[in-house]
């Protein structure tokens, strides 16, 4: 009995100690837990170093270090997977853009070469336009400018003077009557076309071999001298054939006649005006 008691009692010492261990190892944990939190929790490393050294406990910095170098490991790791991440996502939508970019600067370039030639073309055609009216207009003037009214009248400015508002009249009735001339050639050359596709037929052939040979005023003195007037000749030409297009061709006819018809009559007006102009200063 007295060795149970003698062991009971142990074991209670025991049992005692041990409690008191586990007790100081709680409490150690707990503090070493206290000062791990208070260190993790710090701002910067050197917050970190100075609690560390006033707490010297190896095992506290083995601990803390080893949870340091994890944590840095682990966030730098983490770190890097997000910045491959993001790096590759800002790449393809960089590469996205840049090749939407280019198929719309490429639309763009297309669309505006397209215009661009439109707009060639259309002045290029202009330009040949007013290239032929010029070249018209040159020849024009240099047959003005080499008729015998026009040398006439530079003679008279010698001789006289100032040509006055009468002559620059005739000047420039000379060179309507030039224009005139030139719109009937262009006349016939394409009653001449026309006459090409359609076929030969008797007023055209009538037609063409008066316009084509003469000038208007030639084709007024020719019908004058065999007393036929220009209207009776028109009449005859639109009626000969009761088509279509015979009659447009004789109404263009008739408004070419009646235009050189106008014209001989100003002419003959401003010739008797001269001889009379001429006359009065031959007396003066």
């Amino acid at each position: 009995i007295l060795l149970l008691l003698i062991r009971l009692f142990a074991d209670k010492r025991a049992s005692a100690e041990q409690d008191v261990c586990l007790e100081k190892q709680l409490e150690r944990f707990e503090w070493q837990l206290r000062i791990l939190k208070e260190v993790l929790s710090a701002n910067g490393n050197p917050e970190r170093a100075e609690l560390l050294k006033d707490h010297a406990d190896e095992d506290v910095c083995a601990l803390v270090l080893s949870i340091l170098d994890k944590v840095k490991t682990e966030t730098t790791a983490d770190l890097n997977v997000l910045h491959e991440q993001r790096s590759k996502t800002a790449t393809e939508e960089h590469e996205r853009r840049v090749e939407e970019l280019q198929k719309k600067h490429e639309q763009e370039k297309n669309q505006l070469t397209e215009k661009f030639h439109a707009a060639e073309n259309i002045l290029k055609g202009k330009v040949e336009e007013l290239t032929a009216e010029l070249q018209v207009y040159n020849e024009l003037k240099r047959r003005v400018e080499e008729s015998t009214f026009k040398k006439d009248l530079q003679r008279n400015i010698q001789a006289h003077g100032s040509p006055g508002a009468f002559w620059e009249e005739q000047e420039s009735l000379l060179f309507v009557i030039e224009m005139k001339n030139e719109r009937v050639q262009e006349q016939s050359r394409k009653l001449q076309q026309m006459d090409d596709l359609v076929g030969p037929l008797t007023y055209q052939q009538l037609s063409m071999f008066f316009i084509s040979s003469y000038k208007a005023n030639f084709i007024l003195c020719f019908l004058s001298f065999f007393f036929l007037p220009p209207c009776f000749f028109c009449f005859i030409v639109s009626t000969v054939s009761p088509g279509g297009e015979e009659f447009v061709f004789g109404d263009q006819i008739i408004h070419i006649l009646q235009q050189n018809e106008d014209l001989r009559v100003r002419i003959d007006n401003c010739q008797t005006l001269i001889q009379y102009v001429i006359s009065e200063s031959a007396v003066r």
